[in-house]
């Protein structure tokens, strides 16, 4: 039986009788809303095996569960704010769920259970959000540099509905409703020319553009964000002081600088208006992740964005099937050229050559077998997240030569000495399916590889950068 208390109009849980093993507290008692379990509530009760609180409750005071050394199972449902301090200190907790909606973790609230770290860098992780938050006021957009001829469409009306629109994106991944990738904000690239939007009620004269350090530096190492793009934030300074901030991603970036190249400005009834046009300088790196080493599905973080902004009503779904068809065009042909320059995998150069002769071959008017050799490319590409995916890509292609067999109105032999292909090592020398696959061992040690990595990596920036922009133009000057 739970035993509780009256304070004003909420009740206020403080404990329960010894012979307790499954605590689940009710949303209200006797007409009360229960909104708080009590300091030392439940402390050392060796019984207790499982608790769940509800919603109503939002603050669990300290030392309430601490040292219940058989509490397994706990179940915290969206709405509890706060966690005080060593709360539940010491509690062998199979698991551990909390809800988006803290605000608040005691720094010792989890000492002794296995998830202290975690909690740890969840409550640096929203120190940091709250940061982020105070700061976003909504009075500053990014747009491409192109919009510096349509300037007279800036407003504060215009300026805060792009800026909301971004800002309620962090806000919604602060909450957890959004994830990291299903953010739609602006992303950064090297070299761009950028400009910012910004509306203020002071006269400025001198502008600066910084990096939030501790926010890069450390929620960054937090979080696994998907193909590096990392989340950022900006601060625009004027005249020294902070006037405004914008959130960002950038692919994989390790520092960044901002240099101002002009300044236009209007005055209006009550506020001013800048137009920075300014470059950046991203220093961008590779993880070095040998795992990861052979990601290049880099596009995945822009194709959603897409289908994120589609979703949401900005651009129209024209707009949308064109960006989509673009970026599947841009992967299919990064691959063939990727495979193409693979050192060391007679199998793989013998399957690329034949899928490009099918493709081509206008008397091949099968369009089930075109079909099968893109969607088996686009299948290469998604399975391109390891080194080991890479190698199995390149040494375990007879299932696919043999599907592709199956379709073809003749037999293989017929079809490579119509092709003109044959299975060769790397001087031209004929050799058997058997031998090519003794190539595993030289191609798995073959420097060349990885080196190749890096430069197909280098070229996706760029690609993912024009399209990018080519995006924004369509966005906010063609309004497509």
């Amino acid at each position: 039986m739970l035993n509780y208390e009256i304070d004003g109009s909420m009740a206020v849980i403080t404990g329960c009788t010894a012979d307790e093993d499954v605590v689940s507290i009710p949303q209200t008692i006797d007409g009360h809303v229960v909104g708080r379990i009590a300091p030392n509530a439940f402390c050392e009760m060796a019984n207790i095996k499982a608790v769940t609180i509800p919603s109503s409750v939002k603050q669990i005071g300290e030392h309430a569960f601490s040292a219940c050394i058989n509490l397994k199972h706990l179940s915290i449902a969206e709405g509890l704010e706060i966690i005080e301090d060593w709360c539940f200190i010491n509690c062998p907790l199979a698991e551990l769920n909390l809800p988006h909606s803290l605000k608040e973790i005691g720094e010792h609230a989890f000492l002794g259970t296995s998830f202290k770290d975690d909690v740890a860098k969840l409550i640096i992780k929203k120190k940091l959000i709250k940061e982020i938050l105070a700061k976003l006021n909504f009075n500053a957009c990014l747009l491409p540099e192109k919009f510096n001829e349509n300037l007279k469409l800036i407003s504060k009306d215009f300026i805060s509905t792009n800026a909301e629109y971004v800002n309620d994106q962090f806000i919604g991944y602060s909450k957890g409703f959004l994830k990291n990738s299903d953010m739609d904000v602006p992303f950064i690239f090297d070299d761009d020319t950028l400009m910012i939007a910004l509306y203020t009620k002071r006269d400025i004269s001198n502008f600066e553009f910084k990096l939030s350090d501790s926010f890069k530096e450390t929620l960054n190492r937090i979080e696994e964000f998907p193909n590096n793009f990392m989340l950022l934030c900006i601060d625009i300074y004027g005249d020294g002081e902070l006037v405004g901030s914008i959130i960002a991603k950038s692919p994989y970036s390790s520092a960044a600088s901002f240099k101002l190249l002009k300044v236009s400005s209007k005055k209006g009834a009550e506020h001013n208006y800048y137009c920075l046009t300014l470059s950046t300088k991203i220093s961008y790196r590779y993880n070095g992740n040998i795992k990861n080493l052979f990601s290049l599905n880099q596009f995945d973080e822009l194709e959603n964005k897409f289908k994120i902004t589609y979703a949401n009503k900005l651009i129209s779904r024209e707009c949308l099937n064109k960006y989509l068809s673009t970026i599947d065009e841009v992967k299919l042909n990064n691959l063939a050229s990727f495979f193409k320059e693979v050192k060391g995998s007679p199998l793989l150069s013998y399957t690329i050559k034949l899928y490009a002769k099918a493709l081509a071959d206008s008397d091949l008017t099968n369009k089930m077998i075109k079909d099968y050799i893109k969607n088996k490319l686009k299948l290469y590409y998604n399975e391109l997240d390891s080194f080991d995916s890479f190698e199995a890509i390149c040494f375990d292609v007879e299932d696919s030569i043999s599907d592709l067999v199956q379709m073809l109105p003749i037999e293989l032999e017929a079809l490579a000495k119509r092709y003109s292909i044959e299975l060769t090592d790397a001087s031209g020398n004929v050799i058997s399916v058997r031998e090519a696959k003794g190539y595993k061992k030289s191609f798995i040690d073959n420097l060349d590889n990885y080196k190749l990595y890096g430069k197909y990596l280098a070229l996706i920036y760029k690609q993912i950068k024009k399209i990018n922009n080519d995006y924004l133009i369509d966005k906010f000057i063609n309004k497509e």
